[in-house]
């Protein structure tokens, strides 16, 4: 059907049509409108006879003002306050050296010896301790050996009693008397030099303490008065900034006064010179006005012409464009038509390839799985559709599952020996599970399988492995279930 509208459709529309579109591009505008349109586009206004004066005026060069204006007025104690704003306080350097002396330099009576003795260092240390107490020491031993001892020996000898029992207890007596009274001696100074030692100690902290603070105190109130030096320096230099403002203030005020003045007069003597300028003005506008009123009807009547002309154009070109449509309208069943047929067979098209591809993937997976667990269970080899996964050369798959398929696989790693990794086995979850060649522990011939260990299928398969007598185990069947 489109071909033969395509060869003998109705084109007399369409011929009508571009006729219409040619008549309007050879036609021209309306002769009447354009010549009015001319006259008015080559017709001239003349000069405004007041341009030449509001110029002038405008560029400043009007009447000049009568009088004298001092525009250049200077206040006498302008200058001198406009040194106020950096005056400086001449003890604010002195004040700022002592402030930076006192915050780099400490107290020369805060010695190493004060620091130390402050510390404890010193505890202890008595250079003259040791030789003291020895000195004390021999005094005791002295009297010992030279009075005590000779004098109970003189007296022993006299009774008779030399190497009696009497004459040894008064001798050991003696000696004892004397050990202790070293001994206390040592003792007695030791602890005397200590306390002494803890009270400098004590002491010197307390003036080291004492010193530093006056250290700070001194730096504290040094830059306190710089502070108050800075301060009442800005406050003098605030003040004679405000001064020389206000100074400058009244001066301008002044020279804004004179200038107002100057401008008063000058706008008055121009007022009058403009007042008759716009008069002039104004009688030439309503001249212009006039002459305007008289061309807008003028053109009105030219406008209303094209006016008319553009909307017989309009006609002629809706006419045209409505052909063009009726014609292609022509096309619109044969078209409509060709779209649902496409839509229909691309539709039957998709819908039984869904099917096929559905009976065949619902037929063989089934097969499949049941075909490589099988397989596996003999001892052949795993394999989808393409790759095999692993090799069994022992004969024997997963541990001897084939003899207990449908029921239990003891793949506890307890009660397995290792002997080698020999592939891998997927799952339909993504996963795939190491097989390996191993023994059991408690065979004596060590006979050597093929197949999975029970942890490792539980972290990827838990459904496929339980717990039997305190043994991982798998379940053979839901194994089979996993299986990729």
């Amino acid at each position: 059907m489109a071909e033969q509208l395509a060869r003998s459709g109705n084109t007399a529309v369409l011929s009508s049509g571009s006729n219409a579109v040619n008549n309007i591009l050879n036609s021209g505008i309306n002769s009447t409108a354009a010549n009015t349109l001319s006259s008015l586009q080559s017709g001239t206004l003349g000069t405004n006879p007041t341009n030449s004066f509001a110029t002038s005026v405008m560029n400043g060069s009007g009447s000049s003002a009568p009088g004298t204006y001092n525009l250049n007025y200077t206040n006498p104690a302008l200058s001198q306050a406009s040194g106020y704003g950096n005056y400086t306080n001449s003890a604010a350097g002195l004040q700022s050296a002592q402030a930076q002396q006192l915050a780099n330099s400490s107290n020369p009576a805060i010695s190493s010896y004060l620091q130390q003795t402050a510390s404890g260092a010193n505890i202890g240390n008595n250079p003259y301790l040791e030789a003291n107490i020895a000195a004390q020491q021999a005094n005791i031993a002295d009297t010992l050996k030279n009075v005590t001892n000779p004098g109970i020996d003189s007296t022993a000898a006299s009774l008779g009693r030399m190497g009696s029992g009497a004459y040894a207890s008064q001798r050991n007596s003696a000696d004892t008397t004397a050990a202790k009274a070293m001994s206390d001696v040592a003792v007695n100074a030791l602890t005397s030099q200590y306390n002494s030692d803890l009270a400098a100690q004590q002491n010197a902290a307390s003036l080291y303490g004492n010193l530093a603070n006056q250290d700070v105190t001194n730096q504290l109130n040094a830059n306190q008065q710089l502070a108050s030096t800075d301060a009442q320096q800005q406050q003098l230099r605030q003040a004679g900034t405000s001064l020389y403002g206000s100074l400058a203030d009244s001066q301008n005020a002044a020279q804004l006064a004179n200038s107002n003045a100057a401008n008063a007069q000058y706008n008055t003597n121009n007022q009058y010179a403009l007042q008759g300028a716009n008069l002039l003005s104004n009688n030439y506008a309503q001249s212009i006005q006039d002459m305007l009123g008289l061309n807008s009807q003028k053109l009105n009547a030219a406008n209303s012409q094209i006016s008319a002309d553009n909307a017989l154009a309009g006609n002629q070109l809706s006419a045209a464009s409505q052909a063009a449509t009726q014609y292609q309208n022509q096309y619109l069943p044969s078209q409509a038509l060709s779209g649902v047929g496409t839509a229909q067979d691309n539709y039957n098209s998709t819908l039984l390839q869904s099917q096929v591809d559905a009976w065949n993937s619902a037929q063989q997976q089934p097969l499949q799985n049941l075909a490589n667990f099988a397989n596996l269970l003999n001892g052949g080899n795993y394999s989808n559709t393409t790759t095999p996964v692993y090799s069994n050369t022992t004969g024997q798959v997963l541990g001897g599952l084939s003899s207990l398929a449908g029921l239990f696989a003891l793949c506890d790693i307890r009660e397995k020996i290792i002997h080698a990794l020999v592939g891998y086995m997927p799952l339909l979850n993504g996963e795939k599970i190491a097989i390996y060649q191993f023994s059991y522990t408690g065979d004596p011939d060590q006979i050597v399988w093929t197949g999975p260990i029970a942890q490792e299928v539980e972290e990827k398969a838990n459904a496929a492995v339980i717990d039997i007598a305190d043994r991982k185990v798998i379940d053979v069947e839901a194994f089979m279930k996993e299986a990729a």
